[in-house]
């Protein structure tokens, strides 16, 4: 599975004229880069940040009253996207069970079909945590999960007061802290990956094969339609097993 940090830093700035305050937001992410998208490390979103904003585009309108490196940062978004070829429904299932907990509530959103679309978790004075499915979310990319935890002012004042605070350590740290218990979840057995982790429409085909394979263990044969058999086999081949009781 493949794995890119992205971030977004937003910090208040007073315009000259009129004297009010702005929020200045930077996607570092969003950067044009001659090497195309790609993830970057901290010093190299840092150094964009610093060119971006007291650059001579901005300086005409807006008061810089500190330098980009002493900033109290608004709000953080740290986020990182996970290759999942054939598993973003599984995944996205084992991580509402895994951000599950006291005085927690999860929201799990579903599409139509009944299929994960994303798992969130609101809190009021605490970091807000999402997991969804990047590649449905934009439309466009492999198949992918983002995990993505929202580090608030309060928290932030807390453990990072400037911007120049910021580490890769830290950061790495503040975001397996979040999301510890579900990549506990994600690394237990491949059986537990896909026990029960099905959408819906799976859920229907599994128990249809687990029914049709005992009748044929029991000797009793029944010829399937062209259409039953394209769907126990597409069944079959995108979760990689020989027969539905590898699942049970």
């Amino acid at each position: 599975m493949e794995s890119g940090w992205d971030s977004t830093v937003a910090h208040e700035a007073l315009i000259k004229k009129p004297a009010k305050y702005a929020l200045v937001k930077v996607n570092p992410s969003r950067v044009i880069d001659p090497e195309g998208t790609r993830a970057v490390p901290l010093d190299e979103a840092l150094s964009a940040v610093e060119m971006i904003c007291p650059s001579p585009f901005l300086e005409d309108w807006i008061l810089w009253r500190d330098e980009p490196a002493d900033w109290d940062l608004y709000r953080l978004d740290l986020a990182v996207d996970v290759e999942t070829p054939r598993i973003t429904q599984q995944v996205l299932a084992i991580a509402e069970a895994g951000l599950r907990g006291p005085r927690r509530k999860v929201i799990p959103y579903k599409g139509p079909s009944g299929d994960f679309e994303s798992v969130q978790v609101h809190m009021k004075t605490l970091p807000n945590l999402s997991v969804y499915d990047k590649a449905l979310q934009s439309r466009t990319g492999p198949a992918r999960v983002r995990f993505e935890v929202q580090l608030n002012r309060t928290y932030l004042r807390a453990n990072f007061p400037r911007l120049g605070d910021l580490t890769n350590a830290a950061l790495r740290q503040c975001f397996l802290a979040h999301f510890s218990k579900v990549i506990e979840f994600l690394q237990a057995d491949d059986k537990v990956l896909y026990d029960l982790q099905l959408s819906e429409a799976d859920k229907k085909t599994m128990r249809e094969i687990v029914g049709y394979e005992t009748l044929c263990e029991k000797g009793y044969t029944e010829t399937l339609t062209r259409s039953v058999r394209r769907r126990f086999d597409d069944f079959h081949k995108r979760h990689s097993i020989r027969q539905v009781s590898d699942l049970l």
